[in-house]
């Protein structure tokens, strides 16, 4: 008697019958749970010029995107790690929107008798710098390092876009030799690299009009250059204040909404009367300001009913709580409407959305 039976097994995810499995999955389910390629890194990281908008990738400036994905693919056996098969990769940057896409034709194990498309994405962080072309090709010496920091916390999103915004108008300008030639996020502040200690002057200048910080400058000798001459490196640190915008604080034995802080002044919310506060900055009153709360460390809520000069808010937590407010802030409090909650032992403080 001729010929045989195929034996049909049934997936044990899809409930398919199927000839074969492939560690104990059916191949379209094996297809759908294992990835032909898994990221070897975190992130793919490129430097872009701040002047010409050359990209910086393995020790070579690259003039083009087009240029960078072909640098990136020859590069991906040390990005990716394959399973099965690979037939085709091409990769697709998209800079703006940080990530970039490998698309890939393979299979993931000899046992699936077909070849698909996959399409894996990989974060891309981009750091700012200035390019040996824009720079003049003049050599890269640590003539001045200006360090950014803040004090108790790190840098807020704020202050790291007034620091690049001051890069981004020098850029502008047309002044390469003003700009830093790297910009590095180091310990939860920015460090900036210049040739010339005039130019970090001049940057630290510009930020004064933006943000308020105290100055230490300092200098060390780091060798000889080729006259005889002694060679050395300044650092000056800005140590920005340990208050930002949305954080509680206590000063007066009261609370306050930080609202602003500007290169002069603090404006605070008082979170009993919710009239607004202005001081100048300085390093006594800053003294006197304690942190509670950081912005991010506040509880979210919705409003869900309002009477007089109560507030019932609920918080995250589906807790409720009752808050009185007076009758000058009742528009700030509206039914539905989020806001923030801080609850500490004796009191409730509520916070106006956005804070």
């Amino acid at each position: 008697m001729g010929g045989g039976v195929s034996v049909k097994i049934l997936c044990p995810v899809c409930g398919k019958p199927t000839d074969r499995l492939i560690d104990g999955l059916c191949p379209e389910c094996y297809r759908r749970s294992r990835r032909i390629m898994e990221p070897k890194r975190d992130a793919l990281r490129v430097k872009v010029c701040r002047k010409c908008g050359r990209l910086y990738y393995k020790d070579e400036w690259l003039s083009s995107s087009e240029e960078l994905a072909m640098s990136v693919e020859k590069d991906l056996p040390r990005l990716v790690k394959v399973r099965g098969e690979l037939r085709s990769a091409r990769v697709s940057l998209y800079i703006d929107k940080g990530f970039a896409e490998v698309h890939a034709v393979g299979r993931a194990d000899s046992g699936i008798d077909f070849f698909y498309e996959e399409t894996l994405r990989i974060p891309l962080k981009t750091e700012y710098s200035i390019c040996d072309w824009c720079l003049g090709k003049v050599s890269k010496k640590k003539s001045a390092i200006v360090q950014v920091r803040a004090s108790e916390r790190e840098l807020s999103n704020d202050e790291k876009k007034a620091v690049y915004k001051v890069l981004d108008e020098l850029s502008s300008s047309g002044n390469a030799e003003a700009l830093p030639w790297d910009v590095k996020e180091e310990a939860g502040g920015l460090d900036l690299y210049f040739s010339s200690p005039r130019a970090a002057r001049e940057v630290v200048r510009r930020l004064s009009e933006r943000v308020y910080f105290e100055v230490l400058e300092t200098s060390k000798k780091v060798g000889v250059d080729g006259s005889g001459h002694e060679k050395y490196q300044s650092t000056i640190r800005l140590l920005l204040p340990h208050i930002a915008r949305g954080d509680v604080v206590l000063y007066r034995n009261e609370y306050f909404l930080v609202k602003d802080v500007d290169p002069k002044r603090v404006t605070l919310l008082n979170l009993s009367s919710y009239e607004k506060e202005v001081y100048m900055l300085n390093k006594s009153l800053l003294s006197r300001i304690s942190v509670i709360a950081r912005a991010n460390e506040l509880k979210m809520g919705v409003v869900v009913y309002t009477a007089g000069d109560k507030v019932h808010v609920m918080s995250n937590d589906y807790k409720v709580y009752e808050v009185d407010i007076p009758p000058s802030a009742r528009k700030l409090f509206q039914e539905e409407q989020t806001v923030g909650l801080l609850v500490l032992e004796n009191k409730v403080l509520l916070i106006p959305s956005p804070p």
